[in-house]
Formats: C-alpha cells, sequence, structure tokens
C-alpha cells in the first residue's frame, strides 16, 4: 500500500473498518475513501428522508385527529351524534359525560388570536377546573365547556345555559342567539340571553321589529328625531322622571317635557299607557341596533 494514503486518512472512527477490510483486498486508500464517503452520503440522505417521513406522518395523524375532533364538536353542538356513541367518545376525550356543559359561539375581537380566545374560554386550562372541546365552524369557534367562561374575556361570545351533553344542542341554539345580539348591538365579552334580555327578542324578532320601527320611528325624521330618541332613551332609563331626565342632559325640564309631548304628538304614541312603554323601549333599543 501507498504510505502517502496512510498519512492521509488515519485508520480512526467510523472509516477504519472499510480502511482495514480495504487494504487486505488490495484497495487504493483514495479510491476506498471516496467509496466510504459517498455510502456515509447516502446513508445520510437516507436519514433524512425517513425523518421527514415519520414528521409528514404524525402531521398527517394529527390532522385526522384534529378532523375527528371538529366532527365529534360539531355532532354534539348539532344533535347528531348517536346517543350510544356520545358517552364514550366524550370520554375517550377525558370529559364527564354526566355533567352539564355551557355551548358557546364566538367571534375574534381585533387583534384576538384563535388560540388565545379559547383558552381565555377555558378550553386549555391546565388547571382542570374546565373541561371542553372546541373547533372553529364557519369562522367562529364554537364548542362546549363545563363552566362558562369569564363576562370580559376579548372577543364576542355568544353563551347558552347549561345543558346535559346530550342536550348541548339546546344550549348551543341560545349561544348563536346571543351571538347574533351581541353583534347587533355592538357588545364584546361572554353574554348570554339572561344578561341581554330583550335585546335578543328586539335583534331576532324581525316581524315584531318591523311593525315597531314603522310605528314609532319612521314618523321620526329630520334633524330633530335623533334628539327625540336621545330624549326617550334617558327618559326611560331615568323611569320616566322629568327631572332626573334633564338632569342626566343638562337642558331644562320644560325642555324634556317638548320633546316627550312632539314625539306623542308625530307617533300618536301615549307614554301613560304601559304597553306603550313597552313598545317605545323596543323602538329605542331598535334605533341603537346594527340590523
Amino acid at each position: 500500500m501507498a504510505t502517502s494514503g496512510e498519512n492521509y486518512w488515519p485508520p480512526t472512527g467510523r472509516t477504519s473498518w472499510p480502511l482495514t477490510l480495504g487494504r487486505r483486498s488490495g484497495v487504493e486508500d483514495a479510491d476506498l475513501l471516496e467509496f466510504v464517503q459517498s455510502v456515509f452520503a447516502w446513508s445520510d440522505i437516507a436519514v433524512v428522508t425517513a425523518a421527514r417521513g415519520h414528521r409528514s406522518a404524525e402531521i398527517t395523524r394529527a390532522i385526522v385527529e384534529e378532523e375527528r375532533r371538529a366532527a365529534f364538536v360539531r355532532g354534539v353542538l348539532f344533535g347528531t351524534v348517536p346517543s350510544s356513541d356520545l358517552s364514550l367518545t366524550a370520554e375517550a376525550y377525558g370529559l364527564d359525560s354526566t355533567g352539564d356543559f355551557v355551548a358557546v359561539r364566538a367571534l375574534l375581537g381585533d387583534g384576538v388570536q384563535n388560540r388565545k380566545l379559547e383558552i381565555a374560554m377555558g378550553f386549555h386550562d391546565s388547571s382542570q377546573r374546565r373541561q371542553g372541546l372546541c373547533a372553529v365552524v364557519d369562522g367562529a369557534i364554537v364548542g362546549f365547556v363545563s363552566e362558562p367562561p369569564p363576562a370580559d374575556c376579548d372577543g364576542l361570545v355568544g353563551l347558552g345555559s347549561p345543558r346535559p351533553l346530550r342536550y348541548v344542542a339546546e344550549s348551543y341554539r341560545q349561544a348563536t342567539r346571543a351571538l347574533m345580539t351581541l353583534q347587533a348591538c355592538g357588545l364584546h365579552g361572554a353574554h348570554d340571553l339572561a344578561s341581554l334580555g330583550l335585546r335578543a327578542a328586539v335583534a331576532m324578532d324581525a316581524d315584531v321589529s318591523d311593525m315597531i320601527r314603522a310605528r314609532y320611528l319612521d314618523p321620526l325624521s329630520g334633524d330633530s328625531a335623533r334628539e327625540l330618541i336621545v330624549t326617550l332613551r334617558a327618559f326611560l332609563a331615568c323611569d320616566m322622571h322629568v327631572e332626573r331626565t334633564a338632569t342626566r342632559l343638562f337642558v331644562h325640564q320644560n325642555t324634556v317635557r317638548y320633546r316627550i309631548a312632539r314625539f306623542e304628538e308625530l307617533t300618536g304614541a301615549n307614554l301613560r299607557e304601559t304597553q306603550v312603554v313597552i313598545e317605545v323601549w323596543w323602538a329605542v333599543a331598535l334605533s341603537e341596533m346594527s340590523l
């Protein structure tokens, strides 16, 4: 063998065994070096390819699991999961199938990311005080959780009433209605129908709202329309006390009386009648909504 080969390629490390074998077979060191380097290069490529394949398989499994979980969430919210599968699947996800759950439907606020809102609603609660599952459906975060999220969480979050797992679809219907009311009223945070009160009816009952609008809002026109509505809003908020209304609006009491009388004249309303007062409140609430 050439001495020079021994000098530039010492038989150490992972190359020592092919060097020894090659010399016994009469193979030149340079040729053997080129061969071994080629083997190692292909070996590295094989390792990288295998790692990428393994990673790709992991990602595929994660996507399949995510789709399976989302399908279960939708099934619970829409009431399409068979009763025989409901408890078993819920328990497989670590949920208490005997407990009550609050349905949620939420939209992101400005600058709020999905993950952040999901955490705020309790879907990733590391303390395990809340249990639940969520998914993204039609651009909204939907799901069900064992405890309602805090009222001041970011985003617009409609909540349903607590229901057993098999009846969460009823809670989801309420959550959807609550979210639509939040959008109409320009509100933020988490709200259920109880906290929204009659505003949910104003936002959702189009037939009644059309009647109320024609009866109490359409007759108002011009620059004075907004002024009359603002006065009516304050008047109702002050339990129909003229003095308190004037104080709130920083106007004279006679100004309040004049505006109320003007509204009654334009609409034919009599604010001494209880039903009329309720209808006027509906009209004022309707004027504040984006419908």
